[in-house]
């Protein structure tokens, strides 16, 4: 299994994120198109010593839901939410409370981050 798990709709991001993360940190990247792609290769084998980017607006649900479900089927690794629209973010962790070990990334963002 990968060491780090990118979801995201945009074919770009995905792109961007998976050849910075070998490019620059010489880790293992596995892209998908949406949650329900890799929830249905995984089920429910998701290894907690996995680092998890997802976008937080994506169609089918967003990245806090996604997450939510994730840490109820017992992943307690490390996630970080990467959007254009931190608020969003913000304010569904005060709404839903925050989800551990989760951090939040704004896009657009550089190779320094």
């Amino acid at each position: 299994m990968p060491e780090v798990i990118i979801i995201d709709d945009d074919p770009l991001y995905r792109e961007v994120i998976s050849n910075s993360i070998r490019f620059y940190h010489d880790k293992e990247t596995e892209t998908y198109e949406n949650p329900a792609e890799f929830l249905e290769k995984y089920r429910d084998n998701i290894e907690g010593d996995k680092l998890i980017l997802t976008d937080m607006m994506m169609p089918e649900m967003t990245g806090t839901e996604f997450l939510r479900m994730l840490r109820n089927k017992g992943f307690d690794g490390y996630a970080c939410i990467v959007t254009g629209t931190p608020e969003e973010v913000e304010r569904d962790f005060q709404y839903n409370g925050a989800i551990p070990n989760t951090d939040v990334l704004k896009k657009p963002f550089n190779k320094n981050i």
